[in-house]
């Protein structure tokens, strides 16, 4: 099998390092010449990637083709390609919906939606997708844990929640700046920063649900650090500016999908 990437940035790099990773990909793995520095430096470390004449001509070669461009990009690109009935075509562009897409690589109607992460070159991290089918399944927990998804609806939920990842190196980078500030070396209040979070986090990943607020509860013992910082964030509005931020990306999500 010959898997195409048409757009080469950050999100196709780092899911072509996550199939060719821990043994090889297997398979032949081509990507468009757009981004051709990254194109070239992904063809230079791994046998397996070859680099393609054009979009089309990774259109013509494989058998599933990720679109991994930018939603402001996407459109252009697109235009006078042509897809092939049985192709299977897996969209990783957040922003757009599946009928959005699917009027832009007909005849081929095997499309699915999907959402890696930056931590797919490391196999880790949540995908969601849909719709739900084993083979596509398969072929994305290559690049970290797949998770089915009703439809665009959920799809775009999830992906509000993936706009808060540079809140959330801004808040560890404000953390270890203020540790710094208070003499800890910078390089060691880093590392004890993310150590911490990524813990913290580890002992989340699985549970029931309503997890999140039992060990908030849990951590926060009466009269301890935890229930002191926990009640002056919630007395500042701190999760009042959360749920707004949030609101915000969906307003931006649900205003594209009613475009379609």
């Amino acid at each position: 099998m010959a898997i195409g990437f048409i757009g080469t940035g950050r999100i196709a790099a780092a899911m072509v390092e996550g199939l060719c990773g821990a043994g090889g990909a297997g398979e032949r793995i081509v990507v468009s010449p757009r981004g051709a520095a990254v194109a070239r430096d992904l063809a230079t470390r791994f046998s397996e990637v070859e680099i393609a004449d054009g979009n089309q001509g990774v259109i013509d070669t494989c058998e599933t083709v990720f679109l991994c461009l930018r939603p402001e990009d996407a459109m252009k690109a697109l235009a006078g390609l042509a897809f092939r009935p049985d192709q299977r075509v897996i969209s990783t562009i957040g922003t757009m919906g599946l009928a959005e897409i699917s009027r832009r690589i007909g005849p081929a109607t095997r499309l699915y939606r999907a959402g890696p992460l930056p931590t797919a070159a490391r196999r880790a991290g949540p995908v969601a997708y849909h719709p739900a089918d084993p083979e596509v399944e398969d072929l994305l927990a290559r690049f970290g844990v797949p998770v089915a998804v009703a439809g665009d609806v959920e799809f775009s939920a999830l992906w509000c929640v993936v706009g808060l990842i540079a809140t959330f190196y801004g808040q560890m980078d404000e953390a270890s700046g203020w540790a710094a500030r208070k003499g800890v070396a910078p390089e060691r209040a880093e590392t004890f920063t993310a150590s911490l979070f990524a813990a913290v986090a580890g002992n989340a990943i699985e549970g029931r649900a309503g997890r999140f607020a039992d060990l908030a509860d849990r951590a926060a013992t009466p009269g301890g650090l935890n229930a002191q910082a926990l009640r002056a964030f919630r007395a500042d509005g701190g999760m009042e500016v959360l749920r707004d931020v949030l609101e915000s990306l969906h307003a931006r999500l649900t205003a594209r999908t009613t475009e379609d």
